[in-house]
C-alpha cells in the first residue's frame, strides 16, 4: 500500500494540537477551534483529548490543570447559498488537504444549484469558489484523492440522473471534466480504496466501476450481488469495502456484501433486520461497523435500531439502540474513539436536534449536546482540530444556510 495513500485514509482520524488554553472567552463565550469557554474561569480552555477517558486530568493535584467542560455546539459562518439533501450517503462536503471544508451543489428547495464554497476554519467563514460546470446537481458523490483533488460523480439534475463527472482542483479553484461512468447514477456511493481507485456502487442497478485518477477514466467491476440504493459504503480495515442496504425495495431485511478489491469479487456478508436505508455506518477502532438508525420501508418509519458488522467474523450482531428513532442523518468518528450521530428526521414526528454519542467499549449510547437548529440532509465534516462542522441542511422551515461547530 502506498504510503501517500494511507496517510491520506488516516487523515480522518488525525487532528492538530489544540491552541494554547487559559485565553479570556471572546465576548458571547467564543473561543478558538479545539477549545470551549469555561463557566467556572471565563476562560477558553480544552477538552478531553484521545486517551482522557483513560488517563483523566486529576485537577485536584494539578492546579494549572484546565476546566474540563462537555463540548457544545457553536453557531459558526453561515453558507452563502442554503442548501439541503447531504447525508451519510450523499455526502457532498469534504475536508481538503489544507484543513478547509468544500461544498458543492445541493438543492434549495426551488433550485438544483451550482454553486460550491469552501469554508476557513481559522477565519469561521465560506467563501464561494468556482461553480460547478454543466449545470445543478444533488444525490451526487464527493471523494478526496491522494493527490488532493476532488472527484464529483453523478447525481440528479431536476430532470434525470447523471452519468457526468469532475474534478475540484483546491489550488486553482477550478472544476474539470473527467471521465464519465458508464451508468447515470444517484444516492450512490463513491468509496477511495487503498490503491488509489475509487468505487462506484448503485443508484439501484446491480452493477459497479471504478475510478482511476491515474488515467481519469471509468472502468466496469463485477456487479454486486444486490441492488443498492441509498445504502452504506464503508473501507474496512483489511482495505475491503462492505456495503448495506437496499433503499426503496420494501423487503424484510436489508442485505449487506464486501468487495474485494485484490480479487474484484463480491461476497454476500448477510442480512440485518428491520430493512433500511438512508441509515449510518461508521468505521470504529476495533475495525467493526456500527450501523445506526435509517428508515425502514416495511413500516415507513424511521427506526432506532443499531447492528454491529465484524470482518473478522463475517457476523452481525445488534447492540444498544438509539434513544431516538432517526433518518437523513450523518455520523463520524471523534478522536477519542466514539461515534457521533448527529441530527436527522423522524417521519411524522420532526426534524431532530439531538445528537448521540456511541461508546464502543462499553456498547452504550449517551446523549451529547443538542445542536442549536434542528436539521436533516445536513453535512458534517471532522476538522484537523477534532471539532466537527455540520453545515446546511433543512428543517421544518426549509432549506438551511446556518452551520455549526461541535467543540
Amino acid at each position: 500500500m502506498r504510503p501517500a495513500i494511507l496517510a491520506m485514509l488516516a487523515l480522518s482520524a488525525c487532528y492538530a494540537p489544540h491552541p494554547p488554553a487559559g485565553a479570556p472567552c471572546a465576548t458571547g463565550g467564543v473561543c478558538p477551534d479545539g477549545l470551549v469557554c469555561s463557566p467556572a474561569t471565563d476562560t477558553c480552555e480544552r477538552t478531553p483529548l484521545a486517551d482522557d477517558d483513560a488517563n483523566p486530568i486529576d485537577t485536584t493535584t494539578d492546579p494549572d490543570a484546565p476546566v474540563l467542560v462537555d463540548q457544545q455546539w457553536i453557531a459558526t459562518g453561515n453558507l452563502n447559498s442554503a442548501r439541503h439533501s447531504f447525508n451519510q450517503v450523499n455526502a457532498s462536503a469534504v475536508r481538503l488537504a489544507n484543513g478547509s471544508v468544500l461544498v458543492s451543489g445541493g438543492y434549495n428547495g426551488s433550485a438544483y444549484l451550482t454553486s460550491a464554497e469552501i469554508y476557513d476554519p481559522i477565519a469561521r467563514t465560506w467563501s464561494p469558489t468556482q461553480a460547478i460546470p454543466g449545470g445543478g446537481r444533488v444525490w451526487h458523490s464527493t471523494t478526496l484523492l491522494p493527490g488532493g483533488k476532488v472527484l464529483v460523480t453523478g447525481g440528479y439534475n431536476g430532470t434525470a440522473g447523471l452519468a457526468t463527472s469532475l474534478l475540484y482542483d483546491p489550488i486553482s479553484g477550478t472544476w474539470s471534466s473527467t471521465g464519465a461512468m458508464h451508468a447515470a447514477r444517484t444516492n450512490h456511493t463513491a468509496t477511495l480504496l487503498t490503491n488509489g481507485k475509487v468505487l462506484i456502487v448503485g443508484s439501484p442497478m446491480p452493477n459497479a466501476e471504478l475510478y482511476d485518477p491515474a488515467t481519469g477514466t471509468f472502468t466496469a467491476t463485477t456487479a454486486t450481488t444486490y441492488s443498492h440504493y441509498n445504502h452504506s459504503a464503508t473501507l474496512l480495515a483489511n482495505g475491503k469495502v462492505l456495503v448495506v442496504g437496499d433503499g426503496g425495495a420494501t423487503v424484510t431485511t436489508s442485505t449487506s456484501e464486501v468487495f474485494d478489491p485484490g480479487t474484484a469479487l463480491w461476497t454476500p456478508a448477510g442480512s440485518i433486520t428491520p430493512a433500511r436505508y438512508n441509515h449510518t455506518a461508521t468505521l470504529l477502532p476495533d475495525g467493526k461497523v456500527l450501523v445506526a438508525g435509517g428508515y425502514d420501508p416495511n413500516i415507513a418509519n424511521d427506526v432506532a435500531v443499531c447492528n454491529l458488522f465484524d470482518p473478522a467474523t463475517g457476523l452481525w450482531s445488534t447492540t444498544m439502540p438509539l434513544a431516538a428513532a432517526r433518518g437523513r442523518v450523518n455520523a463520524l468518528m471523534l478522536p477519542n474513539g466514539k461515534a457521533l450521530v448527529i441530527g436527522g428526521y423522524k417521519t411524522g414526528l420532526a426534524y431532530l436536534a439531538s445528537v448521540e454519542l456511541y461508546d464502543p467499549v462499553a456498547r452504550t449510547w449517551s446523549a451529547a449536546m443538542p445542536l442549536n437548529v434542528a436539521r436533516a440532509d445536513h453535512t458534517a465534516t471532522l476538522l484537523t482540530n477534532g471539532a466537527v462542522i455540520v453545515a446546511g441542511g433543512q428543517s421544518s422551515t426549509g432549506a438551511l444556510a446556518s452551520a455549526e461547530l461541535y467543540q
